[in-house]
């Protein structure tokens, strides 16, 4: 006479197969958090470069209205920005036409010295560059 169906058991071998399962559907779950949490690092330091060139190339542009500020107008080196994990360096090139384009590049600072841009990272550890060109303003 055979068992009632609802009595049997499971068998080591369905139980492994469960358990193996299990196992990647949490490694993969896993994975997937790891992955999201890197992801909104990485768009919370790119938010933040992006605010701080910004905000860098927009007082260039206010500055650049005053035809004196505007003709004064040169490259610079690397200088340190109000947020110390940064420095940014400032370029300028003298377009026709009385423009000049100004760009702003964002570099990380490297942690063993807050003077240069951070080698380790990609880039020579440039972060961002953002450029606009500004007309000669009339007097």
């Amino acid at each position: 006479m055979a068992e009632p169906e609802y009595t049997r058991g499971s068998t080591l071998a369905e139980v492994l197969i469960g358990m193996v399962v299990l196992t990647l559907v949490v490694l993969a779950v896993l994975g997937i958090l790891i992955q999201s949490s890197y992801l909104e690092q990485n768009d919370s330091e790119q938010t933040e470069v992006l605010a701080l060139a910004q905000g860098l190339l927009e007082a260039r542009v206010d500055e650049a209205r005053i035809l004196e500020n505007y003709q004064s107008l040169t490259s610079t080196g690397l200088t340190p920005c109000i947020d110390p994990a940064y420095l940014y360096e400032q370029g300028v090139k003298e377009l026709p036409k009385g423009i000049k384009k100004v760009s702003v590049s964002i570099y990380h600072v490297d942690p063993n010295d807050p003077s240069v841009p951070d080698s380790s990272r990609a880039h020579g550890g440039r972060a961002l560059t953002l450029s606009v060109s500004l007309a000669e303003p009339t007097p």
